[in-house]
């Protein structure tokens, strides 16, 4: 009976050992847009200067336009919009409209900056003990060098969007 209790701990001893390795190899590298289902909630952070009032009222763009805008393209995309309070998943818009500089710049131009973030919280293990974390897992951005009006910022922010929408679904199989 002892020898076949010893073959037993044995045994289980070499699974646990097993198991683990399994567990690490596993893990896998991924692309940060991995989803269990096709749901997000969206943030805007718009950040216009109010140096040359006249240019920037001229832009016409708020945080509601663009939230409007990113969120229909998502819907027709399938993609379920929720409440920051319902998910981890973020898609962080942040676009910044600068301040026009007519020595520096073309009269044409609208200096601006979009990006988009996909922003989760994160699990990592150090040391035995574990930690969580808001952290961007995804980005896309660029600047907006050549537009000259809202609805050329509207157009890029469509463009950044729907490469947001394929590399989202690229990495999942919904």
């Amino acid at each position: 009976m002892k020898y076949f209790k010893r073959k037993i701990l044995v045994c289980l001893m070499l699974v646990m050992l097993i198991s683990i390795p399994v567990k690490l190899i596993n893990a896998q590298e991924g692309t940060g847009l991995e989803a269990e289902k096709p749901e997000l909630a969206v943030d805007i952070d718009l950040e216009m200067t109010n140096m040359f009032e006249d240019e920037n009222s001229k832009i016409q763009i708020n945080e509601s336009l663009i939230k409007i805008l990113v969120e229909s393209r998502l819907k027709k995309n399938n993609i379920k919009i929720l409440n920051k309070t319902e998910t981890d998943n973020i898609l962080l818009i942040k676009l910044e409209i600068l301040p026009t500089i007519k020595e520096i710049k073309h009269e044409y131009n609208i200096p601006s900056y979009l990006n988009l973030r996909f922003i989760r919280n994160i699990r990592y293990d150090v040391n035995d003990e574990t930690y969580h974390k808001t952290a961007v897992t995804w980005y896309y951005g660029g600047s907006g060098i050549g537009i000259t009006s809202r609805d050329d910022i509207l157009k890029f922010l469509v463009y950044v969007t729907d490469i947001f929408i394929n590399e989202f679904y690229k990495a999942n199989d919904f």
